[in-house]
Protein backbone atom coordinates (compact mmCIF):
# COMPACT_ATOMS: atom_id res chain seq x y z
CA UNK A 1 0.00 0.00 0.00
CA UNK A 2 1.21 3.51 -0.87
CA UNK A 3 -0.15 7.33 -0.69
CA UNK A 4 -0.16 9.70 -2.87
CA UNK A 5 -0.77 13.17 -2.64
CA UNK A 6 -0.97 16.28 -5.23
CA UNK A 7 -1.61 19.94 -5.41
CA UNK A 8 -2.62 22.41 -7.92
CA UNK A 9 -2.25 25.72 -6.05
CA UNK A 10 -3.79 28.75 -7.31
CA UNK A 11 -1.02 31.31 -5.91
CA UNK A 12 1.86 30.27 -4.08
CA UNK A 13 4.01 27.29 -3.89
CA UNK A 14 2.43 24.31 -3.75
CA UNK A 15 5.63 22.08 -2.23
CA UNK A 16 4.72 22.55 1.43
CA UNK A 17 1.85 21.63 1.44
CA UNK A 18 2.36 18.70 -0.10
CA UNK A 19 4.78 17.51 2.17
CA UNK A 20 2.12 18.33 5.12
CA UNK A 21 -0.11 16.03 2.91
CA UNK A 22 2.68 13.20 3.20
CA UNK A 23 2.82 13.55 6.98
CA UNK A 24 -0.95 12.52 6.91
CA UNK A 25 -0.16 9.98 4.66
CA UNK A 26 3.27 8.09 6.15
CA UNK A 27 0.74 5.14 7.78
CA UNK A 28 0.18 3.76 3.96
CA UNK A 29 4.00 3.60 3.60
CA UNK A 30 7.20 4.16 5.56
CA UNK A 31 10.10 2.71 3.18
CA UNK A 32 10.88 5.69 0.67
CA UNK A 33 9.12 9.04 0.25
CA UNK A 34 9.37 11.98 -2.75
CA UNK A 35 8.56 14.84 -4.22
CA UNK A 36 8.09 16.31 -7.94
CA UNK A 37 6.75 20.06 -8.27
CA UNK A 38 6.59 21.95 -11.91
CA UNK A 39 7.84 25.68 -12.44
CA UNK A 40 8.82 27.27 -16.21
CA UNK A 41 7.63 24.12 -17.61
CA UNK A 42 10.52 22.13 -15.98
CA UNK A 43 9.69 18.80 -13.76
CA UNK A 44 12.05 19.00 -10.55
CA UNK A 45 12.18 15.66 -8.52
CA UNK A 46 13.59 14.94 -5.03
CA UNK A 47 13.03 11.42 -3.32
CA UNK A 48 14.81 9.05 -0.90
CA UNK A 49 14.66 6.05 0.88
CA UNK A 50 13.27 6.55 4.28
CA UNK A 51 10.04 7.79 6.33
CA UNK A 52 8.94 11.13 4.98
CA UNK A 53 10.88 13.31 7.22
CA UNK A 54 14.22 12.35 4.53
CA UNK A 55 13.18 14.67 2.28
CA UNK A 56 13.69 17.60 4.32
CA UNK A 57 17.21 18.17 3.18
CA UNK A 58 16.40 18.42 -0.82
CA UNK A 59 12.11 19.95 -1.24
CA UNK A 60 14.03 23.03 -0.32
CA UNK A 61 15.17 23.34 -3.51
CA UNK A 62 11.46 22.67 -5.37
CA UNK A 63 9.38 25.64 -6.51
CA UNK A 64 6.09 25.75 -8.10
CA UNK A 65 2.02 25.94 -7.57
CA UNK A 66 1.60 22.46 -9.13
CA UNK A 67 3.54 19.38 -6.97
CA UNK A 68 2.71 16.15 -6.11
CA UNK A 69 4.22 13.42 -3.40
CA UNK A 70 4.43 9.93 -2.61
CA UNK A 71 5.33 7.57 0.24
CA UNK A 72 5.75 4.03 -0.72
CA UNK A 73 5.58 0.33 0.81
CA UNK A 74 7.97 -1.39 -1.80
CA UNK A 75 5.56 -4.05 -4.13
CA UNK A 76 8.22 -4.30 -6.65
CA UNK A 77 11.39 -3.61 -5.95
CA UNK A 78 13.74 -3.17 -2.96
CA UNK A 79 13.63 0.41 -0.74
CA UNK A 80 15.96 2.63 -2.40
CA UNK A 81 16.39 6.02 -3.79
CA UNK A 82 16.16 4.92 -7.26
CA UNK A 83 12.93 2.77 -6.68
CA UNK A 84 11.34 5.49 -5.06
CA UNK A 85 8.30 7.45 -6.35
CA UNK A 86 7.82 10.09 -8.53
CA UNK A 87 9.17 8.49 -11.60
CA UNK A 88 9.62 10.35 -14.94
CA UNK A 89 10.17 9.68 -18.54
CA UNK A 90 10.34 12.73 -21.03
CA UNK A 91 7.58 15.18 -20.11
CA UNK A 92 6.40 13.32 -17.80
CA UNK A 93 6.25 12.29 -13.91
CA UNK A 94 3.44 9.97 -12.03
CA UNK A 95 2.87 8.79 -8.81
CA UNK A 96 1.40 5.75 -8.41
CA UNK A 97 -0.39 3.31 -6.20
CA UNK A 98 -1.35 -0.53 -7.09
CA UNK A 99 0.02 -2.74 -9.22
CA UNK A 100 0.30 -3.06 -12.73
CA UNK A 101 0.37 -7.09 -13.71
CA UNK A 102 1.89 -6.23 -17.33
CA UNK A 103 4.27 -4.40 -16.81
CA UNK A 104 6.68 -6.63 -17.73
CA UNK A 105 5.64 -6.83 -21.42
CA UNK A 106 4.82 -3.22 -21.39
CA UNK A 107 8.89 -2.33 -20.38
CA UNK A 108 9.76 -4.52 -22.88
CA UNK A 109 7.72 -2.79 -25.95
CA UNK A 110 9.25 0.35 -24.25
CA UNK A 111 12.76 -0.33 -24.50
CA UNK A 112 12.49 -1.59 -28.20
CA UNK A 113 10.96 1.72 -28.66
CA UNK A 114 14.19 3.51 -27.06
CA UNK A 115 13.01 3.99 -23.92
CA UNK A 116 15.79 2.90 -21.16
CA UNK A 117 14.28 2.34 -17.84
CA UNK A 118 16.01 3.19 -14.23
CA UNK A 119 14.42 1.33 -11.35
CA UNK A 120 13.03 -2.00 -10.56
CA UNK A 121 9.40 -0.84 -10.01
CA UNK A 122 6.36 -1.80 -11.93
CA UNK A 123 5.21 2.10 -11.76
CA UNK A 124 7.51 3.19 -14.07
CA UNK A 125 6.47 1.72 -17.26
CA UNK A 126 3.50 3.98 -16.76
CA UNK A 127 5.36 7.43 -17.17
CA UNK A 128 7.00 5.79 -20.28
CA UNK A 129 3.66 4.91 -21.82
CA UNK A 130 2.32 7.99 -21.16
CA UNK A 131 5.20 9.86 -22.70
CA UNK A 132 5.01 7.14 -25.64
CA UNK A 133 1.51 8.31 -26.47
CA UNK A 134 2.11 11.77 -25.76
CA UNK A 135 5.08 12.44 -28.36
CA UNK A 136 2.47 10.53 -30.98
CA UNK A 137 0.01 12.90 -30.62
CA UNK A 138 0.17 16.17 -28.47
CA UNK A 139 -3.12 15.73 -26.55
CA UNK A 140 -2.41 14.79 -22.97
CA UNK A 141 -5.46 13.71 -22.29
CA UNK A 142 -5.72 11.62 -24.92
CA UNK A 143 -1.93 10.29 -23.91
CA UNK A 144 -3.00 9.32 -20.54
CA UNK A 145 -6.76 7.69 -21.75
CA UNK A 146 -4.80 5.49 -24.43
CA UNK A 147 -1.62 4.55 -21.69
CA UNK A 148 -4.18 3.44 -19.29
CA UNK A 149 -6.35 1.83 -21.60
CA UNK A 150 -3.54 -0.89 -21.57
CA UNK A 151 -2.53 -0.94 -17.72
CA UNK A 152 -3.77 -4.44 -16.54
CA UNK A 153 -3.58 -4.17 -12.50
CA UNK A 154 -4.92 -1.83 -10.33
CA UNK A 155 -3.91 2.31 -10.37
CA UNK A 156 -4.38 5.41 -8.50
CA UNK A 157 -2.32 7.60 -10.83
CA UNK A 158 -1.15 11.53 -10.74
CA UNK A 159 -0.31 12.74 -13.47
CA UNK A 160 2.35 15.52 -14.12
CA UNK A 161 3.23 16.78 -17.53
CA UNK A 162 5.32 19.91 -18.33
CA UNK A 163 3.65 21.69 -20.72
CA UNK A 164 0.51 21.67 -18.67
CA UNK A 165 0.06 23.78 -15.54
CA UNK A 166 -2.18 20.71 -13.54
CA UNK A 167 -2.55 17.34 -12.66
CA UNK A 168 -4.42 14.78 -14.45
CA UNK A 169 -5.98 12.21 -11.94
CA UNK A 170 -6.90 8.40 -13.00
CA UNK A 171 -8.57 5.66 -10.78
CA UNK A 172 -9.10 1.92 -10.79
CA UNK A 173 -9.63 -0.83 -8.82
CA UNK A 174 -7.60 1.55 -6.24
CA UNK A 175 -9.22 4.48 -3.69
CA UNK A 176 -8.36 8.01 -4.79
CA UNK A 177 -10.27 11.71 -3.42
CA UNK A 178 -10.44 14.86 -5.33
CA UNK A 179 -10.37 17.63 -2.35
CA UNK A 180 -11.59 21.08 -3.03
CA UNK A 181 -9.88 23.99 -0.37
CA UNK A 182 -9.93 27.73 -1.14
CA UNK A 183 -6.51 27.89 -2.71
CA UNK A 184 -6.67 24.80 -4.92
CA UNK A 185 -7.55 21.22 -5.96
CA UNK A 186 -5.76 17.99 -4.14
CA UNK A 187 -5.34 14.85 -5.58
CA UNK A 188 -4.96 12.13 -2.86
CA UNK A 189 -5.42 8.32 -2.55
CA UNK A 190 -7.48 8.68 1.28
CA UNK A 191 -9.64 11.48 2.37
CA UNK A 192 -6.83 11.80 5.54
CA UNK A 193 -4.66 13.03 3.27
CA UNK A 194 -6.69 16.07 2.98
CA UNK A 195 -6.46 19.32 4.71
CA UNK A 196 -8.79 20.68 7.09
CA UNK A 197 -9.53 23.46 4.67
CA UNK A 198 -10.76 21.14 1.98
CA UNK A 199 -14.07 21.19 2.95
CA UNK A 200 -15.84 18.82 -0.49
CA UNK A 201 -14.80 16.77 -1.83
CA UNK A 202 -15.22 14.17 -5.31
CA UNK A 203 -14.99 10.63 -5.20
CA UNK A 204 -14.44 9.11 -8.39
CA UNK A 205 -15.38 5.82 -9.28
CA UNK A 206 -13.46 2.97 -11.55
CA UNK A 207 -12.36 4.01 -14.80
CA UNK A 208 -12.18 7.83 -14.22
CA UNK A 209 -9.77 10.44 -15.40
CA UNK A 210 -9.83 14.07 -13.86
CA UNK A 211 -8.17 16.73 -15.16
CA UNK A 212 -8.11 19.81 -13.03
CA UNK A 213 -5.87 23.37 -13.32
CA UNK A 214 -7.03 24.51 -9.77
CA UNK A 215 -9.82 26.51 -11.10
CA UNK A 216 -11.92 23.89 -13.23
CA UNK A 217 -12.05 20.42 -12.82
CA UNK A 218 -13.50 17.94 -15.31
CA UNK A 219 -13.85 13.67 -14.85
CA UNK A 220 -14.17 11.32 -17.77
CA UNK A 221 -14.34 8.06 -18.58
CA UNK A 222 -11.61 5.83 -19.85
CA UNK A 223 -12.89 6.81 -23.24
CA UNK A 224 -12.67 10.30 -22.52
CA UNK A 225 -16.75 10.61 -22.46
CA UNK A 226 -16.99 13.45 -20.11
CA UNK A 227 -18.58 12.80 -16.24
CA UNK A 228 -20.49 14.50 -13.45
CA UNK A 229 -18.17 15.82 -10.92
CA UNK A 230 -20.38 15.82 -7.80
CA UNK A 231 -18.81 17.18 -4.59
CA UNK A 232 -19.95 16.23 -1.54
CA UNK A 233 -19.06 17.75 2.09
CA UNK A 234 -16.93 15.80 4.25
CA UNK A 235 -16.26 16.09 8.05
CA UNK A 236 -12.28 15.82 8.90
CA UNK A 237 -13.01 14.61 12.29
CA UNK A 238 -14.22 11.33 11.10
CA UNK A 239 -11.21 10.76 8.63
CA UNK A 240 -8.01 11.75 10.95
CA UNK A 241 -5.35 9.68 10.54
CA UNK A 242 -2.94 9.86 13.22
CA UNK A 243 -0.71 7.80 15.91
CA UNK A 244 -2.48 8.63 18.76
CA UNK A 245 0.24 8.17 21.14
CA UNK A 246 1.48 5.00 19.67
CA UNK A 247 5.06 4.48 18.39
CA UNK A 248 4.19 3.80 15.00
CA UNK A 249 0.75 3.13 13.02
CA UNK A 250 0.96 -1.08 12.61
CA UNK A 251 0.94 -1.15 16.45
CA UNK A 252 -2.12 1.63 16.79
CA UNK A 253 -4.14 -0.75 14.11
CA UNK A 254 -3.44 -3.85 16.42
CA UNK A 255 -4.92 -2.40 19.38
CA UNK A 256 -7.35 -0.58 17.97
CA UNK A 257 -8.77 -3.57 15.98
CA UNK A 258 -11.58 -4.45 19.05
CA UNK A 259 -12.60 -0.95 19.15
CA UNK A 260 -12.52 -0.46 15.25
CA UNK A 261 -14.98 -3.86 14.86
CA UNK A 262 -17.10 -2.71 17.72
CA UNK A 263 -17.77 0.99 16.36
CA UNK A 264 -18.47 -0.77 12.47
CA UNK A 265 -21.16 -2.93 14.37
CA UNK A 266 -23.26 -0.63 16.35
CA UNK A 267 -22.88 1.74 12.78
CA UNK A 268 -24.53 -1.12 11.33
CA UNK A 269 -27.22 -1.89 13.82
CA UNK A 270 -27.68 1.98 14.28
CA UNK A 271 -28.79 2.49 10.48
CA UNK A 272 -30.96 -0.99 11.35
CA UNK A 273 -29.00 -2.95 8.73
CA UNK A 274 -28.46 -5.77 11.27
CA UNK A 275 -31.64 -7.63 10.27
CA UNK A 276 -30.66 -7.26 6.37
CA UNK A 277 -27.44 -8.58 7.32
CA UNK A 278 -28.53 -11.77 9.28
CA UNK A 279 -31.16 -12.42 6.85
CA UNK A 280 -28.20 -12.29 3.85
CA UNK A 281 -25.94 -14.08 5.65
CA UNK A 282 -28.64 -16.95 6.84
CA UNK A 283 -29.75 -17.35 3.14
CA UNK A 284 -25.92 -17.97 1.67
CA UNK A 285 -24.34 -21.05 0.46
CA UNK A 286 -20.79 -19.83 0.96
CA UNK A 287 -18.72 -17.07 2.68
CA UNK A 288 -15.74 -15.50 0.67
CA UNK A 289 -13.69 -13.84 3.14
CA UNK A 290 -10.52 -11.43 1.04
CA UNK A 291 -7.90 -9.92 2.45
CA UNK A 292 -3.92 -8.71 2.71
CA UNK A 293 -1.55 -8.15 5.22
CA UNK A 294 -3.63 -7.91 8.71
CA UNK A 295 -7.47 -7.91 7.06
CA UNK A 296 -6.20 -11.61 5.87
CA UNK A 297 -5.53 -12.35 9.64
CA UNK A 298 -8.68 -10.55 10.50
CA UNK A 299 -10.21 -12.90 8.31
CA UNK A 300 -8.64 -15.88 9.37
CA UNK A 301 -9.87 -15.23 13.21
CA UNK A 302 -13.49 -14.53 11.86
CA UNK A 303 -13.72 -18.16 9.74
CA UNK A 304 -13.55 -20.71 13.24
CA UNK A 305 -17.46 -18.06 14.43
CA UNK A 306 -18.54 -18.79 10.77
CA UNK A 307 -18.04 -22.54 10.63
CA UNK A 308 -19.32 -22.60 14.02
CA UNK A 309 -22.70 -20.44 12.86
CA UNK A 310 -23.05 -22.37 9.98
CA UNK A 311 -22.48 -25.56 11.63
Amino acid sequence: MCGIIGLVKRQGDAVGDVYEGLKRLEYRGYDSAGIASLSGGAIDVFKRKGGVDSLLGGIGNLRGRVAMGHTRWATHGEPSDVNAHPHVAGKIAIVHNGIIENHRALTKELESGGYAFLSDTDSEAIAALIDFYYRESGDLLRAVASAVNRLQGSFSLCVMCADFEGLIAVRYKSSQAIGFAPYGVFVASDIPALPPSSREIFLPDDGTITLTDGLKTQAYDFSLNPKKCVRRAISHGQWSADKGGYPHFMLKEIEEAERTVKDTVDGITRCGCMKKCAEILGGARDIIITGCGTAYNSGLAALPYFEHVGA
